[in-house]
Formats: structure tokens, sequence, C-alpha cells
């Protein structure tokens, strides 16, 4: 072979490797474009299955018509020697087309001397001929290549187990099998709130074609609804209950809403352990209004149940003073506490959602303890004292808490005082008898004067 017909055989052969690569790097970045839109849309597509392989072999259609134009592109784009011996002579601005004119004889296959000269021209020319291949049809494919393949490779490392599915669900040669999901996750699960809140229902990541109902139960009573948007509101919510989302495929656990009301005091007991000198058995009141009224001194126990299950429990004082409540049961408290003066107090009382109580006040009275009453009803005068030395005696008293310790006390002229008790216990606030005073054994005489009186 002549040295001149081996160059441009050379050079034919790299110049259509370009030409190739370069449909081939057509081809690869119509493929990552496109596999970039599928991986977009199933990143987004949720469990539309069968639409995601409709459209993924839609996608594989396209690229397989792009590929065979492409290629059928490339086979038109070939050079020839002939060209090539063109591209040469342009290379080497050799206007007598020394390399075409010998391409073109040679193939003549005719002898003769100038032919001769004319190859040996194009042969001494081919020898120090620089093969410099013409690379511009690469500079744009190249640089958008690179810039689809640098993202396909970031999104890859982005979110790999994404583009993982996406690849194999891309491979796909037949319709998958539609997978549903095995459990319904719901938000707010447990919820306790304050009555008229509102409330919303939602389902996380749900299967957007699949129907969704939420059941939930008033009492005994379970009632169903469909879910617009995979959500339910409760505007105002005034009532408590439990519910649960289902779909053909899957179930969510049972959940429940519990709804307060601000918290109060629903009930409440006050026992009144009187001082010890007044001989008042305690007072227990039940299902006591609060307002409280006692002899000063009085030991108060107060025991209240709220209508809520209550974090805290405080009672204040008119004067500033407070206390904090002994918890007694998840809603219960007591406290106590002495009452000393006229006064007024009020609840102070945190539900377990940080809700407080309304301040109500109540009354504190402090009952003035006043002296027992008592007085010789009968004779109610001076008087002479018969033969029989026996003097009948009427007792009346009162008092406003009780009576105890009734004594007589007598003199017997200017000697010392003397006493005697005509009664320990005396049940009740008031007194009524009649007692006979014994002088016979005083060994009196006549002209004796005997002072006497009486006290409790």
């Amino acid at each position: 072979m002549r040295e001149f017909a081996r160059k441009i055989n050379d050079l034919h052969f790299k110049q259509n490797i370009i030409i190739v690569i370069r449909f081939i790097l057509i081809a690869f970045s119509v493929f990552i474009a496109c596999f970039g839109l599928f991986f977009a849309i199933f990143s987004g597509s949720g469990n539309h299955l069968r639409e995601l392989f409709l459209f993924t072999l839609s996608l594989k259609v396209f690229l397989f018509l792009i590929f065979l134009y492409l290629a059928l592109q490339a086979n038109r784009a070939l050079k020839n020697k002939l060209q090539i011996a063109r591209q040469l002579d342009e290379y080497n601005l050799d206007k007598s087309d020394t390399y075409q004119n010998a391409l073109e004889l040679q193939s003549q296959e005719i002898e003769s001397e100038i032919l001769e000269l004319i190859l040996q021209k194009a042969d001494n020319k081919a020898e120090t001929q620089i093969l410099k291949t013409d690379k511009t049809p690469l500079e744009p494919i190249w640089k958008i290549a690179a810039i689809l393949l640098l993202s396909i490779i970031i999104i890859s490392l982005i979110s790999p187990p994404q583009f993982k599915a996406a690849r194999k669900f891309f491979a796909l040669r037949s319709m998958p099998q539609v997978r549903h999901k095995d459990f319904v996750e719901l938000v707010p699960e447990d919820l306790s709130i304050t009555r008229n809140s509102k409330v919303q229902i939602e389902v996380l990541n749900p299967e957007l074609d699949v129907e969704h109902t939420l059941f939930y139960r008033m009492e005994e009573n379970w009632r169903q609804e469909k879910l617009i948007d995979h959500e339910k509101t409760f505007n105002n919510l005034d009532f408590s209950f439990s519910y649960f989302v289902q779909t053909p495929y899957a179930t969510s656990d049972t959940f429940r809403i519990d709804v307060y009301e601000l918290p109060i005091v629903r009930a409440m007991d006050v026992r009144y352990d009187f001082p010890a000198y007044t001989g008042l058995n305690f007072e227990f009141i039940k299902e006591s209004q609060g307002n409280l009224k006692a002899v000063k001194g009085t030991k108060v126990t107060l025991n209240i149940t709220a209508n809520n299950p209550i974090e805290t429990a405080e009672i204040y004082f008119k004067n500033g003073n407070f206390k904090q409540m002994e918890r007694t049961g998840r809603s219960s408290f007591k406290t106590e506490f002495r009452i000393t003066q006229n006064d007024s107090y009020h609840f102070k009382l945190t539900d377990i959602l940080g809700n407080t109580s309304q301040k109500i006040s109540k009354s504190i009275t402090s009952v003035r303890d006043e002296y027992p009453e008592i007085k010789i009803a009968y004779p109610g005068r001076d008087t002479i004292l018969t033969q029989n030395m026996l003097l009948p005696l009427q007792l009346i008293a009162f008092d406003d808490f009780g009576l105890k310790n009734l004594q007589l006390h007598f003199q017997i002229n200017r000697s010392e005082q003397d006493s005697l008790i005509i009664l320990k216990k005396i049940p009740g606030t008031s007194l009524d008898i009649e007692h006979i005073f014994d002088l016979g054994e005083m060994a009196l005489l006549p002209g004796d004067k005997v002072t006497y009186w009486v006290s409790i």
C-alpha cells in the first residue's frame, strides 16, 4: 500500500470514530435526560404503578426510535476516503488537490509515467503529513453529556434507595404487582384537649388512589365517614371519642381523643374539728357549697374532687397566703387549716393540659365564742330556810356551743367558800333542771346566813 493511501486510511478510521462517538454521546444524553425525567415522575408517583409502567414503556419505545434514527444518521454521516482526501488537501491548503487526484487515479489502474509522478508526489507529501482529525462535532455534545452525567451521579448520591428503586423499575419488562401498605399511620394519635378545640385527624403518607374510611365511637355507637383528602377536621369539638382509619388493605391502631372542661371543683367535703374546750364532736358536711363558718380555732379539712385529671392544686386566701394541696387521687386533693379570722379563699387547679381554673371565691366566717349564761330561776331571791333544811332550786343555762361542769358554790356566814358538782357532762347547748340544795348536814344555827351561786 502506498504511503498516501495508508495515511488516508488512518485518518478515515479516526475521523469516522469521532463521528460515531458524537452520535453515541447524543444517544447517551437523550437516554440520561429521559431517565432523569422518569426519575422525577417516579419519585412523585406514589402507588400509580400501572400508569408509571405504561409511561416507562412509552419512554422505552421513544428511546428505541431515537436510537434507530441516530444510527441511520450516523451511517449517513460517516465519511468515505475521497472526503478524507479532500479534508487533507483543505488542511494543507493544497489547491492542486494532490491527495484527491492520487486517490482517484489510483483506483483507475492506469499505468503511465504521469500517473506514477502524481502518486509519488502524494507519497512524498504523505511522509511529512500531519494527521489531524476534525473534533469540532464533539465540542457541544460532550459538554452536554458531561453535565447530564454529573447530574445523574449527584441524584444517585443524594437518594441512593430511591435511585436504585427507579433503576429497577425502569428495567422491568412486565407490569409489576401493586403492593399496598399493610398499616395506616395517623396523627395526632392519642390526644387530650379542652372543650371546643379544633382537631384534625390526618393520614400520613396515604395511598392516593385508595379509599380511606374513618371510624369513630361516641359512647357505644361506632360511626364511619369517608375521608376527603385523607383528613377529617372537627371544629369546636365537645365530645370524647375513640377512632381508627381503615382501607381495603390495612387498618390503623385505635386511638382516643379526650375532651376536658376547664378544671373546676366538682365536689367538696368539709370536716370541722372544733376546739377541745367547746366539747363538740367533729362535724362532717358532704357536698358542701364551700362557704365555711365555725368558731375561731376550728381546724377545717377540705377534700375536693375536680372534673379533670389535675396536675397541681393550690388554695389561696384573701390575705395573700396560699398552700399546696395534698394529692389523694388523680383528680382529688385535700388541705387543712384553722379558722382564725373572717377571710375568703379560692382554689387554683391546673390540669394535665396546663389549663387553670377560674377564680371562684368562698367565704370564711369566724364565729366568736360567747360566754355561757346561767341563772337561778327559783327561788330567784333571798329566802328563809325551812326546818327540813332543803332548798329547791331551778337552774337555767345555755351556750352557743355546749355546757359542762355545773357547780353550786356556797358560803356560810364568813367561812371559807365551798362548792359541789351538780353535773359534769351536759348534753346539748341548754339546761333547765331542778336541784335540791340539802343543808341538813351543815350544822346551821338560827341566824346563820348562807350565800350561794352557781357556775357552769
